[in-house]
Parts: C-alpha cells; structure tokens; sequence
C-alpha cells in the first residue's frame, strides 16, 4: 500500500467551534455542504454515517464527506472541536477525495500530542485576526500529519516489508539510527545497492527520500521534546541527531513554518 497520497492533501479551514459539556446535540443528524470533522476532547457519543455505526471517545474523530448524513448522539456529556473545511490540491473531484481521505471513525494513538494541539486550538480563538486563522489552520495541519505519522509508521513500514525485504531491512536501521550520526551512502553499501538505486526505491514507496523521511522522523521526535519535556533548544537538537543548535532551528523553521522556539510556546499545555 503506497501511502503518499495521504501526505499530498492538505486540509483548509472553514468554520472552527468549540463546544463544552453538551448534553446533546442541537440536531440528532445533519448533511453539510463541505468536509466535517468531530474530535473530542472529553466525553462519547455514537455516529452513525453510511453502514458505519460506532462511539467516540478522547484520542478518536470523525470525517465526513460533503452530502453524507451524519447522525449523532451524546453517550456521555460531550465537550468536543466541530471543524469544516476543505483540501488541497483543489483539482481533485469529489469522488477522488472521498476515495483518498479515510471518513469515518479515526483513531489517534499519541493522545498526548493530539491534546497538547487541541488545547492550542481552543486557545487560538483568543487571538486576533489574521493571526487566528492562520494558527487554526496550522493546528488542522497538524492533527492531519499526525494521522498520516502513525499511518506511516503502522501501516507503510508493514506493507513495505512484504514488498521489498531489502527495504524493510532500511527502514528498520533507520529507525534504530535515526538520532545518531546516519550515512545514506554507507547504509545502501549495506543493502548492496547504489546510491541512486536505494533512492529511487526508497522514494518509490514511501514518497520520500532516504534523508526526508530522516528529517521527518527527527522533527517529530523535536517536537515533542518542544511540549513534553524543558530541555534547552541544545538539548533537543543533540537528542534528535544534529550536532549544531542553529542548523537543527533552520531546518525545524523550514519543515514546520515557524521556529522551534514558536512551536513550544505555542503548543505547550
């Protein structure tokens, strides 16, 4: 299973509203003319959507299409974000997005992360405009890269194995040396390939180059040193394999849009 298409869509915010200790919901079904998304921060209720019916709790959301009926149902007092929006690249038909975005009941493993952000969105309503939208849209972002992390790494390196062993036999070093000095062109020696052929093959699968995906796993594992823990901005660079302060800053500011100073203070709890 290729999972790029995944990290190519990007969500973009229409509407955003907080709701805290609702009973119940004003309506017991709707149809919405654009993308909806529940998560909850505390409390359940039961969704039904299509030939899907189940309950939500902390850690899960659900996506709905446009022109889906939605039923709904409080279990227990629900304090939850109702999000709607829309996703780029704009050329894609409806039809290609339904078939490319998973709807229905989404799990969340990292519920730390995943409240950490839902704190930073419910606090971004208190900030002016233009700053607010751009911050909500940054945090929608983020919930969806987050989903695609944990896809990645359940799903892709599983599938990846069945395909092609020798790169599963990567992605497994990799992930063993990622936070420490890591050589490219040393690893494809290991696997008896060439430069060029382990990038091609590695890009082929995962939609990203040997280094990407290095980066990628590094930045992730730098923010939440960012939230989670006090270590200096020092710290945190050498914890997650750069040796050098300003040049781990430069490559977080790039990949993530703001510096990693920014990030903490924004996405603490």
């Amino acid at each position: 299973m290729k999972i790029q298409h995944l990290w190519n869509l990007v969500p973009v915010l229409h509407l955003h509203a907080y709701f805290r200790k609702k009973n119940q919901f004003f309506l017991d079904e709707d149809i919405y003319s654009d993308w909806a998304i529940f998560i909850p921060e505390e409390g359940v209720f039961r969704y039904e959507m299509n030939d899907a019916a189940d309950t939500v709790s902390p850690g899960e959301m659900i996506i709905c299409p446009p022109d889906t009926t939605l039923k709904r149902k409080t279990v227990v007092p629900l304090t939850f974000h109702f999000i709607r929006c829309h996703w780029l690249p704009s050329n894609l038909s409806h039809n290609d997005l339904r078939n490319k975005i998973p709807t229905g009941k989404i799990n969340i493993s990292n519920h730390k992360r995943m409240l950490s952000t839902l704190t930073s969105l419910r606090k971004a309503s208190s900030y002016p405009e233009p700053f607010q939208s751009e911050l909500k849209n940054h945090l929608l972002r983020d919930i969806w890269f987050l989903y695609c992390t944990e896809i990645d790494s359940s799903i892709s390196r599983t599938n990846a194995a069945a395909e092609d062993p020798l790169l599963e036999e990567a992605l497994e070093y990799i992930h063993l040396n990622a936070f420490n000095k890591l050589n490219v062109k040393e690893l494809s020696r290991k696997l008896g390939l060439t430069h060029a052929q382990f990038i091609r093959r590695f890009k082929a699968e995962l939609g990203k180059t040997p280094v990407e995906y290095i980066t990628f796993l590094r930045l992730e594992k730098a923010k939440e040193l960012l939230v989670d823990t006090t270590s200096t901005l020092a710290q945190v660079a050498s914890r997650c394999g750069y040796s050098n302060e300003y040049y781990f800053s430069n490559v977080f500011k790039h990949h993530v849009g703001m510096p990693p100073s920014r990030y903490r203070l924004l996405y603490r709890i």
